[in-house]
């Protein structure tokens, strides 16, 4: 599997982000959901976990990125 380069930005939390796109969602899943997506003509297409990003991002615009760092680092917590 290629390596990630376009997440460098992040520092020490680009091995896991790295990771967790990993253990993500496929690439041929992905694929056929943006293809359905297309089919059917609408408007957003989400592809794994992006309906909550998005939903967060409309709902707490302001304080989203707070809420999705914490449940990162919940997350990592449970793995360690």
């Amino acid at each position: 599997m290629q390596q990630t380069h376009y997440a460098d930005y992040q520092g020490p939390r680009s091995k896991q982000f790295d990771a967790d796109l990993k253990n993500g969602i496929s690439a041929s899943s992905a694929a056929k959901t943006i293809l359905d997506g297309i089919k059917n003509n609408t408007p957003r297409i989400f592809v794994s976990d992006g309906f909550l990003h998005d939903a967060l991002a409309r709902l707490l615009p302001a304080s989203y990125h707070h809420i999705i760092a914490l449940y990162m680092k919940i997350k990592k917590l449970k793995t360690d």
